[in-house]
């Protein structure tokens, strides 16, 4: 139990994760919701359909309102808010399929309030290292970035990168 403001997991970001099963069932909720549209709605529209309106009825982060004790971080993930979401979460399945024990994945997505410039502008200048920093510094064990750059429209309607490409990184 928290014993100070200091020790509290709305002021420590390395306790703002979702559970892996939290991003699948996410996965799922989406799917439902969008049908058929599914598989071409990005991080950002899944952020403006769920995240946001969790953020706004709770009055924290959706990572918090799911775990409001915090949930400590074991893999650091980076995504592309352009990037389809059922291709990263594709790719969270991927990558890790084989772990015995799944993650609780730090996705800023999740981990920030989203929707609320000024709150989300006070949580990552809250210390002197900034929010991310300390999280990466504090993860025991996978970081995982998605580098799909923004989809660029070529004559034709082709999209410039089709394939998201995701890097594992296993801290040392």
């Amino acid at each position: 139990m928290a014993t100070n403001d200091n020790d509290s997991p709305k002021s420590a970001p390395k306790l703002w994760s979702i559970s892996y099963a939290q991003l699948l069932g996410l996965d799922e909720m989406a799917s439902q919701h969008f049908g058929a549209f599914y598989p071409s709605k990005t991080m950002r529209n899944i952020v403006d359909a769920f995240v946001i309106p969790c953020c706004r009825r709770y009055q924290t982060s959706c990572a918090l309102s799911l775990n409001p004790a915090g949930l400590a971080v074991d893999a650091f993930i980076s995504h592309s808010w352009d990037e389809p979401f059922k291709v990263f979460v594709d790719s969270m399945r991927k990558v890790f399929q084989t772990a015995v024990q799944k993650p609780n994945m730090w996705i800023c997505a999740f981990a920030l309030v989203q929707g609320n410039k000024e709150l989300l502008l006070k949580q990552v200048s809250s210390n002197d290292n900034g929010t991310i920093s300390p999280v990466i510094q504090t993860t025991n064990g996978s970081r995982v970035s998605s580098s799909r750059p923004r989809t660029d429209v070529r004559p034709g309607g082709k999209d410039a990168m089709s394939n998201a490409e995701h890097k594992v990184e296993r801290k040392r």
